[in-house]
């Protein structure tokens, strides 16, 4: 099966206001099949926003690629012009954000906002062609009587119903690719089932990748898992190897880390310590410094990638002694 998605030894760094530079995102490579649902997990601070905001290329300006590329169908996204850029963000890759609220114009109708995004990429459809599309994807998302509320503004719809006019917006054109970078968060349970159930609808015969902290629905979702710990990949594979399997001691820490029915009148498992700012990575596993089975090569030498099976790989020198 042909990659939608290809990221290969990509380098991110960040510039200071004094012209220092600090590493990122370190050498991230993975692939997403087409057809297929990839699941990006880790903590805050931990790359996957920033991972996602290179596919669009909207990277803020501190951001410097410092090497690799970032393919979409074989054709490398950071060699592209702005005006091919725009060309391609939102018909061949599309991306839901995670705060509604700030990512809709406060003055302009629901309508107007996923009619225009319609319109950039159909220059001649008709007024009346545009207005069907979006009463047309408003119902498709669950927004009910569209008819009425394509007149509405962001400030007369709920968390929920904003989140899915994103969603429409975002499949307006049909893109292979849909990235959905937190997009649950914000929500209450609730309605957070309710956006999940249909971002699954969605997902049948398209390609997803999901940006998200919450493992419950990376496991509902997703097809694959790629575990991100301070701008590196520590583990990857199937979901189901890397969930019932873990190997990375930070994929551990996660999983132990999850509330399950056992758990009541329990203390919950947490791992030590916090994820390092950009300044205090360390030369190795950046890990290191919380992780128990850490020893001084660790923090000396990033270890290389180790492949357990076909669909499953850590970086970890834990295997690295096993597999030798």
């Amino acid at each position: 099966m042909a990659d939608i998605l290809r990221f290969d030894k990509f380098r991110l760094d960040l510039q200071d206001d004094e012209g220092r530079r600090f590493n990122l995102l370190d050498d991230i490579s993975f692939s997403l099949p087409d057809g297929k649902a990839l699941g990006i997990v880790g903590e805050s601070g931990c790359g996957k926003s920033i991972t996602s905001l290179a596919v669009m290329r909207l990277l803020p300006q501190a951001a410097k690629v410092a090497g690799g590329s970032v393919s979409l169908r074989g054709e490398n996204l950071l060699e592209k012009t702005e005006a091919e850029m725009h060309d391609i963000r939102g018909k061949d890759v599309a991306m839901i954000f995670q705060d509604p609220l700030t990512c809709l114009n406060p003055v302009l109708t629901i309508g107007f906002q996923i009619g225009e995004a319609i319109k950039r990429h159909n220059p001649r459809a008709s007024a009346e062609e545009i207005k069907e599309r979006t009463l047309s994807l408003l119902k498709r998302v669950g927004i009910p009587t569209p008819e009425k509320r394509i007149r509405n503004y962001p400030h007369q719809f709920s968390g929920g119903m904003r989140q899915r006019t994103m969603i429409a917006m975002a499949i307006a054109c049909s893109p292979g690719l849909l990235i959905a970078d937190e997009a649950t968060t914000a929500l209450d349970v609730t309605i957070q089932a309710q956006v999940l159930d249909l971002m699954i609808r969605l997902k049948e015969g398209g390609s997803f990748m999901f940006i998200t902290h919450n493992l419950g629905i990376v496991a509902e979702v997703c097809d694959e898992v790629t575990v991100m710990y301070a701008g590196q990949i520590v583990e990857a594979g199937t979901v189901e190897e890397v969930f019932l399997h873990p190997a990375h001691p930070y994929t551990k820490g996660l999983l132990l880390a999850l509330p399950t029915l056992t758990s009541l009148g329990k203390k919950l498992y947490n791992i030590p310590g916090v994820v390092p700012t950009v300044q205090n990575f360390t030369p190795g596993c950046r890990y290191a410094p919380r992780c128990e089975y850490a020893k001084p090569v660790c923090s000396e030498r990033k270890p290389a990638r180790c492949v357990l099976n076909d669909s499953h790989h850590v970086a970890c020198y834990l295997y690295e002694e096993v597999m030798a």
